[in-house]
């Protein structure tokens, strides 16, 4: 009887370092308080050898094992929700990272636009004193179809194909021309007046055909520089989508801002539902601590066995 008596004592506290396991991790005050009134229970049946010490394994089964194992399965699914929010901010962070990257080259991209810029004011200047002097030497300015070639596939936008067309044809009586390009003679007007200084707007992309569109100075005048042909000509900026285009950039950032966002609130979200306990559980808690309270172990254990079994079939319902 002795050896069986251990046995089962030494298997209430297996049980009991369970429930011990349970507190850390839920830090729940419930179980805090379930825990402490089993080591009271368990505290009794082990200085009171003349208490039937079955009534101490029936107490487990009924009001603590199956409590336990509820709670169990209730931190592996909060477990596998948080394993599922970690790896979002694992892959949002990876996305911060290449947004970051990106917005970091396109730094780089706007350096050399304002480079390209130059060039291209140069090169006007240039194709204009060759066109007034009849010059046969190469206006432009070295690497000034490099541009397009190195940044259309990261940064120019896709254009509707059917402007190809008008941006690309003009009367050439209204342009000044040499065998190295060609400039609509009004556009000329106004780049002179404003001492050809203009500035690098967007670059568009119509099927094969590149072309970077540029601003004169202060004026409400844009137009169109073909690589490819060396071509110069006047374009109206309302026919592109350039106020959706010019908030591309600002879309990284705001992608950035929202994710960081996101992760913080993830964060947050993991340290309440890695040790949530829903309210019907918690209720359940609070019956199973209220009855556990009330057992009187000097009773017949026929008394146990009915106050518990109500509560071990709430408790079963639960873990399905």
């Amino acid at each position: 009887m002795t050896d069986y008596r251990t046995e089962i004592l030494d298997a209430s506290d297996k049980i009991i370092q369970r429930l011990y396991d349970l507190i850390t991790f839920f830090e729940d005050p419930v179980i805090m308080k379930i825990y402490l009134q089993s080591q009271v229970i368990h505290k009794l049946f082990e200085e009171n050898p003349d208490i039937d010490i079955n009534k101490l394994e029936l107490y487990h089964i009924q009001f603590t094992t199956t409590l336990i194992d509820l709670l169990e399965k209730i931190r592996k699914k909060n477990e596998r929700m948080v394993n599922m929010m970690e790896n979002e901010i694992e892959l949002n962070s990876d996305m911060i990272a290449k947004l970051k990257q990106a917005i970091t080259q396109e730094g780089g991209f706007e350096a050399e636009k304002l480079q390209q810029a130059q060039r291209i004011t140069r090169s006007i200047y240039n194709l204009h004193k060759a066109l007034s002097t009849q010059s046969s030497e190469y206006p432009y300015t070295d690497n000034i179809n490099a541009f397009s070639l190195k940044y259309y596939k990261g940064y120019f936008f896709d254009a509707d194909p059917q402007l190809l067309t008008s941006l690309t044809t003009y009367n050439h009586s209204d342009a000044y021309r040499n065998t190295f390009g060609a400039i609509d003679k009004k556009l000329l007007t106004v780049l002179v007046k404003k001492s050809y200084k203009v500035q690098f707007c967007f670059g568009i992309r119509i099927n094969n055909t590149l072309m970077e569109i540029y601003k004169i100075g202060d004026e409400e005048s844009y137009f169109s520089f073909q690589p490819t042909k060396n071509n110069f000509l006047p374009c109206d900026i309302n026919i592109f989508p350039y106020k959706e285009w010019e908030s591309e950039s600002s879309k990284k950032e705001r992608s950035i801002k929202e994710l960081m966002q996101k992760n913080h609130q993830l964060e947050k979200d993991i340290k309440f539902n890695l040790r949530h306990i829903d309210s019907d559980i918690s209720l359940l808690l609070d019956e199973n601590l209220k009855r556990i309270t009330e057992l009187d172990f000097l009773a017949d254990l026929e008394n146990i066995d009915i106050q518990a079994n109500t509560l071990r079939t709430m408790i079963e319902t639960k873990m399905i």
